[in-house]
């Protein structure tokens, strides 16, 4: 009895298979602004707002793509030091006891005026955890549609 040959060229799925990791390759920063800024636009909402400097600084940022891997930050600029304390709460001035003044004489506040006043604690008042936590299928689904779609 003679025996069958099968011969099946994947040449062309290859070749098929590189194109499509390409263009994933190519999506992913997008995917990553897209699913972070459905973050940052929600920890906005959250943000306490008194000039909205916080409120405002708050973006997707450091978008990188390692191999298969892509990451980016969301969040505060480092600018605004005052972000984690409001966004998790803590004790302000957190290396002193005291609050001293650097380029005046004393420190005022509400129409009086110090040599030096105790430090003092802020509440929490969470703008990141909740925002992460809403949005979090919404903006999975939205970076999966954005590599599906440059697929197509």
């Amino acid at each position: 009895m003679e025996g069958i040959t099968i011969t099946v060229d994947t040449s062309g799925l290859r070749a098929k298979r590189d194109r499509v990791m390409s263009r994933i390759l190519q999506n992913l920063p997008v995917a990553i602004q897209t699913g972070g800024d459905i973050v940052a636009n929600a920890a906005k909402g959250h943000a306490p707002v008194k000039s909205g400097t916080l409120r405002d600084s708050i973006q997707t940022r450091e978008i990188k793509v390692d191999g298969l891997t892509a990451s980016g930050k969301v969040g505060p600029s480092d600018d605004v030091p005052y972000a984690k304390i409001q966004d998790k709460g803590g004790f302000v001035p957190a290396d002193a006891e005291y609050i001293e003044p650097v380029k005046k004489k004393a420190l005022a506040f509400g129409g009086k005026v110090y040599k030096r006043v105790k430090r003092h604690f802020i509440p929490a008042h969470p703008y990141m955890d909740p925002a992460v936590e809403e949005t979090r299928e919404i903006a999975k689904q939205a970076m999966k549609g954005t590599v599906l779609a440059g697929i197509k």
